[in-house]
């Protein structure tokens, strides 16, 4: 076989024994290598002291071996060291000091340039199985030789080629022989040729064969070289490689899922391609294995610009990445989960609310997916609705009082979302059904009422209850309290007697429910004092009388209760009860001249009211003196006036111990006054038409006298009016009450009790220029004679006629229900002259009629006569309405 050095790998050939040149060069190695060993060991132990400066001769390294052991006589070296063969490098031992177990017939030592050491038997074998110490006192051991037949090194075992990146790694297994070099050659055409690597001399027991071509097969060979030869050649092969080139035409297409497509690498790095690793920008991955071109990713988050590169794998790993997909694509993906999900329930529904989810897949949510289930089951059920984006849904058909959980999940083109991370539950509810049997009972100034909770809460805990009440002719007010669940409540701050309505609903979490059937109760208590008491005294006897509390109490009086006793007298005596209405009662078998305490109590449902009229439990009278009853007064007059009759009388005379304190004047049907002093009073504001009669009383401090004998008068019944212009007057006695109108205004009538007194005068013509120049006036408006007439109270519609333009009539004016008064006709001789004056028959002046057009000839005191004609190119005067009736004096 034929051998070459290969382009690129180092090649040597084998050393020849015997050529000159290569016997100097190995001096100077074994020269170098003893200077380098011995620096060594003094470095690693540092009390020996080797120092070599060898050149290129066995001699001079024997010379520097005994130069350090004259300097340092503790390294342990040989002492007589000369030269034996100094064509072979080696140098003979004939005196070993502090060595020990060292063989008579060691001949020579050789160094290597390599830093090996070889012992030569006298025998000339290559020595092994020989141990070698050298000692130093304190020191261990150190050098261990394997001697044995000078034979040539056997077959390096255990070659291994690892292929690599134009490279190929031969590691093998030392001999048991000494060896000086291993000889490393290759093939690259099965054999036929081989290449030696020139790596110089070594004993590493691995080469790496370097620049070869990645993917081509070669064949390998190692031999073992020492000083008795080369063995046998291990063999192997391997074929480096690398990795492969990124692919090319890098194409991606989005969508609910991402297909990567591409051209595979150009170079395979000399090992097939066996996947492609897909990655997406910002993420994403997928592998396909060859020969696929393309590769689906389904699970990538939605995002608008994903791009994509490829990476070829081989044997040696995955290759540079491929540039990126030449256009970003968009991916969809189902959206995100809803979040903030909650429920608020309802009548048999329940209200859902949430948040779309953050991410909606990059493409548009349509729907959301609502499912709920009984809490305390398994199944959930679909809630059928028509698809919507919307944040918000009811479900319905549910049980109230039944809690459920809800989910709800996001929809779009990709499909549906995960479920929210948790569910929320809700019990759907309504109001409460009305509270049952409400019941009231009646205390003072307040009401109980009392019922049970209703049949069904509604689906929700009963949390309050909602009173209210409603006083007759009243609104509803609702009772004022803190929440509670108690069934009863005491309704204060009530009228007693009033009858109010009540009605309660129970409420709870979704509201205030029906209310129950109304009840209705009057609170009360006991009647207040009777008013007004009156005991009139006798020698014997006193008569009482009064009028009924002024507050029974809310409820009627069924009767009164009288106790006496003489003042002095320790005990009371009661009288039989009174029953209402009656309101008087008489104490007989009373000691004359003595004083007594009464006391008088009303009695209702409520119990017995106060007997002091103050309210306490006090006499209600006191200190009657039987004997001393003030007599009836006397000389009692009645004058009537204007709704109103004025009482004088004189005087009733006083007893020695109980003057007069007050006169009391009562009338029938109606009127009454009471004086102190005074011997007379007025009693106002009394209906008129009436025929009354006065009696008049006389009281001192304990007791009231007789009625004086009746008198009586007639209050008339007068007119009364407003309205116009008002005038009043008197004649003979009599006063009189007119009202003028001159412009249009209402005359409202208070009182009709006669008839009253109308006069409607109409408005004058007006003056116009005849056809020979002369001026003709307008004639006075017409006068509707007086009318008794009967107005009835309330408001009546009075028209005061205008006089007419120049040449034009005038006007009518008119009092409804009365009659109207026409205007004079234009330019006519008036029937009265200006200047006649007459008395006018209602107010008893003079008045002026319609004359011979003055401007002075217009209306007369009372109006009537109005109308007269005014000059040329004037209006004839305004025409009035009078009003005239009696009123009283004052």
């Amino acid at each position: 076989m034929g051998e070459h050095k290969h382009g690129a790998p180092r090649a040597k050939r084998p050393r020849g024994r015997s050529h000159p040149v290569t016997l100097a060069i190995g001096l100077l190695i074994v020269a170098a290598v003893v200077t380098a060993v011995v620096l060594t060991v003094r470095f690693l132990y540092s009390d020996y002291s080797w120092h070599t400066s060898a050149r290129d001769s066995a001699s001079a390294i024997a010379e520097s071996i005994q130069h350090a052991s004259e300097i340092d006589e503790s390294t342990p070296v040989p002492v007589d060291a000369v030269a034996s063969n100094p064509s072979a490098g080696q140098v003979t031992i004939s005196s070993l000091p502090y060595a020990k177990d060292i063989s008579p017939d060691v001949a020579r030592v050789r160094l290597s340039a390599g830093g090996g050491l070889s012992v030569v038997m006298t025998s000339g074998a290559l020595c092994s199985g020989i141990t070698f110490n050298m000692t130093t006192p304190g020191k261990s051991p150190t050098g261990t030789f394997a001697c044995g037949d000078q034979v040539a090194p056997p077959v390096p075992t255990w070659l291994t080629a690892t292929p690599r990146d134009a490279t190929v790694i031969l590691e093998w297994q030392h001999p048991p022989e000494p060896v000086e070099d291993y000889e490393v050659s290759y093939s690259q055409d099965g054999g036929a040729h081989w290449s030696v690597v020139d790596d110089g001399v070594s004993s590493l027991s691995r080469a790496d064969v370097r620049d070869l071509v990645n993917g081509h097969p070669y064949l390998f060979r190692v031999a073992a070289v020492n000083m008795a030869g080369r063995s046998a050649t291990a063999s192997a092969s391997a074929s480096p490689f690398t990795r492969p080139a990124p692919p090319t035409n890098v194409h991606a297409t989005g969508g609910f899922t991402t297909v990567v497509s591409w051209t595979p690498a150009k170079q395979d790095g000399g090992r097939p391609v066996t996947e492609y690793i897909v990655e997406g920008i910002p993420t994403g991955r997928c592998v396909a294995v060859a020969p696929a071109t393309q590769c689906e990713i389904t699970d990538l988050p939605a995002a608008a610009d994903y791009t994509f590169l490829v990476r070829a794998v081989n044997d040696a790993g995955p290759g540079a990445p491929s540039s990126t997909s030449s256009e970003a694509v968009a991916v969809y993906s189902v959206p995100g989960r809803p979040v903030a999900l909650e429920a608020s329930p309802g009548d048999s529904v329940v209200l859902l609310t949430w948040t779309k989810p953050l991410l909606d897949g990059n493409t548009p949510i349509t729907n959301y997916q609502v499912e709920y289930k009984v809490s305390a089951g398994d199944e959930w059920v679909p809630f059928d609705h028509p698809a919507s984006a919307a944040t918000a849904i009811t479900v319905n058909g549910l049980t109230n009082g039944t809690e459920y959980d809800f989910r709800v999940m996001a929809v779009n083109a990709a499909g549906v979302s995960a479920p929210p991370l948790t569910d929320v539950s809700q019990t759907p509810a309504t109001v409460p059904d009305p509270v049952e049997s409400l019941l009231e009972a009646d205390a003072n100034a307040s009401v109980t009422l009392a019922w049970t909770a209703p049949a069904f809460d509604g689906g929700a805990p009963i949390t309050d209850y909602l009173v209210q009440y409603l006083p007759e002719g009243g609104q509803w007010t609702t009772v004022e309290e803190t929440v509670s669940t108690d069934p009863q409540i005491a309704v204060t701050g009530l009228v007693n007697g009033v009858r109010y309505s009540f009605r309660v609903a129970a409420v709870n979490a979704m509201g205030t429910g029906r209310w129950a059937a109304r009840v209705t109760g009057s609170p009360f208590t006991v009647p207040g004092p009777i008013t007004e008491p009156i005991a009139v005294g006798s020698p014997t006897a006193i008569e009482l009388s009064w009028l009924p509390p002024a507050d029974d109490g809310g409820r009627p009086v069924k009767a009164y209760a009288i106790h006496y006793k003489a003042t002095t007298a320790p005990d009371w005596l009661a009288l039989k009860r009174v029953p209402a209405p009656l309101t008087a009662a008489t104490i007989t078998g009373l000691v004359q001249g003595e004083s007594y305490d009464i006391r008088i109590s009303a009695i209702s449902e409520g119990g017995a009211g106060p007997s002091g009229l103050d309210g306490s439990d006090v006499p209600t009278l006191t200190g009657v003196i039987a004997e001393e009853t003030p007599p009836a007064p006397t000389g009692l007059t009645a004058v009537a006036g204007d709704g109103s009759i004025t009482l004088t009388w004189r005087a009733s005379p006083a007893g020695p111990d109980s003057p007069i304190t007050a006169y009391t004047v009562s009338g029938t049907p109606s009127g009454t006054c009471t004086t102190r002093k005074k011997l007379s009073c007025v009693i106002p504001d009394l209906p008129t038409g009436v025929e009354y009669a006065f009696t008049i009383t006389a009281s001192n401090a304990f007791v009231t006298g007789l009625p004086s004998d009746p008198v009586q008068v007639n209050l008339l019944a007068y007119n009364s009016a407003t309205g116009g212009v008002v005038t009043t007057y008197t004649r003979g006695g009599r006063t009189f009450r007119v009202h003028t109108f001159l412009s249009g205004a209402p005359l409202t009538i208070t009182s009709a009790a006669q008839p009253f007194d109308v006069l409607v005068v109409g408005a004058g013509g007006g003056s116009s220029t005849n056809a020979d120049g002369t001026t003709a006036v307008g004639a006075g408006g017409a006068v509707t004679s007086v009318k008794r007439a009967t107005l009835r109270p309330g408001q009546w519609s009075v028209v005061v006629g205008a006089g007419g333009a120049p040449g034009a009539p005038g006007s009518t004016s008119s009092l409804d229900g009365v009659g109207a008064a026409a205007g004079g006709p234009p330019g006519t001789v008036p029937p009265v002259a200006a200047t006649s004056a007459v008395t006018s028959s209602l107010s008893g002046v003079p008045v002026t009629y319609g004359g011979a057009g003055t401007p002075t000839s217009g209306p007369g005191i009372d109006g009537r006569g109005s109308g007269a004609g005014g000059p040329t190119a004037n209006r004839g005067g305004n025409g009035v309405v009078i009003v005239r009736y009696e009123v009283a004096s004052q």
